[in-house]
């Protein structure tokens, strides 16, 4: 199952690459808002699906299943709290292929508040309780040193991030290109300023009369 999860991770990381060296030919603010999207998935397949599975199943169907294990009470939050994250992930999914790809600023603080909202979470978790396969010190480490599936997490996590700069970048550009046009804009009127003035237009012809006067 390590070497299935393993290779999965490693497959998006290929596309995660992909997209952000095709990103000028396809368009950035697609290759970003896809970027978004992919580590959305990644990081709902493996957290909201994966509790809401875990759930489902009993210690004889899954090693981790809890299904058996817990009350009832407890096993209906774990299935909600599945349900509710995989629910959030489309929303969050939905925003970065529309509003975040046209470019809406609102969208792009909400993915970038999402993101450290997960950074953190699973950072924390990671450490203190299930390092997921990570040699790390600490109660996580010792528990999940031979586990497995951090490489997807992170490649989520990456991909995520990847997305928003992305989407920075283009946005550091139109900034630029606004900021030349309105230059190039301004030093327009003031020609167009300076030869509508009467001295301007007494000094053209003085230059104009003694270039006549030398040929």
């Amino acid at each position: 199952m390590s070497t299935i999860v393993t290779i999965w991770a490693y497959i998006c990381l290929a596309i995660v690459i992909a997209l952000v060296v095709a990103s000028r030919r396809i368009g950035r603010d697609r290759a970003a808002a896809w970027l978004v999207a992919l580590g959305l998935f990644m990081l709902a397949i493996e957290e909201p699906a994966l509790t809401f599975w875990l759930g489902l199943a009993n210690p004889q169907g899954d090693h981790d299943g809890m299904a058996t294990l817990i009350t009832p009470q407890a096993r209906a939050h774990v299935l909600d709290a599945g349900v509710f994250g995989a629910a959030l992930a489309l929303l969050l999914g939905r925003i970065a292929i529309t509003a975040f790809r046209r470019g809406e600023r609102w969208a792009r603080r909400v993915l970038s508040w999402g993101l450290v909202v997960a950074a953190v979470t699973e950072g924390a978790t990671t450490l203190f309780v299930f390092s997921r396969g990570l040699p790390l010190p600490g109660p996580g480490g010792a528990a999940g040193e031979n586990g497995f599936g951090w490489e997807p997490l992170a490649v989520g996590l990456l991909a995520w991030a990847a997305g928003l700069w992305l989407r920075s970048r283009h946005k550091d550009k139109e900034i630029g290109d606004a900021r030349e046009e309105w230059r190039a804009e301004q030093i327009n009127r003031i020609k167009a300023g300076m030869e509508a003035h009467p001295w301007f237009r007494v000094a053209n012809r003085t230059n104009t009369t003694h270039v006549r006067s030398s040929s």
